[in-house]
């Protein structure tokens, strides 16, 4: 099945201020309650204890905001599919950063979240995985 039919929702409505979709932000000390990450967040935990989860968290925020709206044929929000990734690659022990790419690599296929805002939030090597995952077929 080709990806482009997995998504029911209407696309995404366009970018805003500046051709730039808003992306969530955590505050310093804030940790958000994230139901639907929060046994990825607890697999890393087991295997990296000292894991900073900030940046994943930051991560699954921007692709839940970037993928609002959508669904998949089966009529699950989108967000459900880069949240199974990133447990399968938990699963395997896998660094946050690539977590991190797992979370985000639909965004940029699948959204107006570009591979420049993604480097710009989380970093160069985050974008380079993300860039590369979207050349895959």
């Amino acid at each position: 099945m080709d990806r482009t039919e997995e998504i029911r929702a209407d696309p995404p409505s366009p970018p805003k201020r500046g051709g730039r979709i808003p992306l969530p932000r955590l505050r310093r000390a804030e940790s958000p309650t994230l139901p639907r990450l929060a046994p990825v967040l607890k697999k890393v935990k087991t295997y990296n204890p000292k894991a900073d989860l900030r940046d994943l968290e930051q991560a699954y925020l921007v692709a839940e905001a970037a993928h609002e709206g959508q669904k998949r044929l089966s009529g699950e929000d989108y967000i459900e599919h880069p949240v199974a990734v990133a447990g399968i690659l938990a699963d395997l022990h896998l660094d946050t950063t690539t977590l991190e790419a797992a979370l985000l690599h639909d965004t940029v296929e699948d959204t107006p979240v570009t591979i420049e805002r993604i480097e710009e939030e989380f970093g160069e090597e985050v974008g380079r995985i993300v860039d590369g995952l979207k050349k895959l077929d």
